[in-house]
């Protein structure tokens, strides 16, 4: 039951965002936009997870801005990822 749960928010994490790394982007130019955008990530919840909140937060200093997803794998695992927006 977790290995499809994992499964699935690998899968969902891979259609979320471009394969670019997050700390150390290749340019400041977005390679590519989030096929799905922050806030409906939280629409993802599905039977085994929940999506708790999805909320951009603003880059600061050498941190590019990014989207912060909290959530938790039933019954109680809590998970939190930062996304890149670019």
């Amino acid at each position: 039951m977790r290995f499809r749960f994992l499964l699935a928010i690998t899968a969902l994490c891979a259609l979320a965002q471009p394969a670019v790394t997050f700390l150390n982007p290749p340019s400041m130019e977005a390679t590519g936009a989030p096929r799905i955008n922050c806030q409906s990530l939280a629409a993802s919840t599905g039977f085994e997870f929940t999506i708790e909140s999805a909320a951009i937060v603003p880059a600061d200093g050498q941190t590019p801005e990014f989207c912060r997803v909290m959530g938790q794998i039933l019954p109680e695992i809590r998970f939190e990822l930062a996304l890149p927006t670019a």
